[in-house]
């Protein structure tokens, strides 16, 4: 048995996903005006597609390295300031 679908059929719905009240806070507080959970989870998802299509990413360990470097020199800086 084949099946066979077209564009005209409609898409599967996403199940809900249960979450803790506090991160539902904040993917709620991240949301367009008048925009669904589902609709900016498929904003989302769209958007990692886009970049992985463009090859224009950036690996979140070299962000997390870059975030370490700037927080050392942020420390230092205030180690330096509080040392005068």
């Amino acid at each position: 048995m084949h099946l066979h679908y077209n564009s005209l059929m409609k898409k599967a719905s996403i199940s809900p996903i249960r979450v803790v009240p506090d991160f539902r806070g904040e993917i709620e507080s991240v949301l367009k005006k008048s925009e669904s959970k589902s609709e900016f989870l498929h904003r989302g998802t769209a958007a990692i597609q886009e970049t992985r299509r463009l090859g224009n990413g950036v690996a979140a360990n070299e962000v997390i390295e870059k975030l370490k470097s700037k927080l050392l020199a942020a420390r230092k800086a205030i180690f330096e300031i509080r040392r005068k």
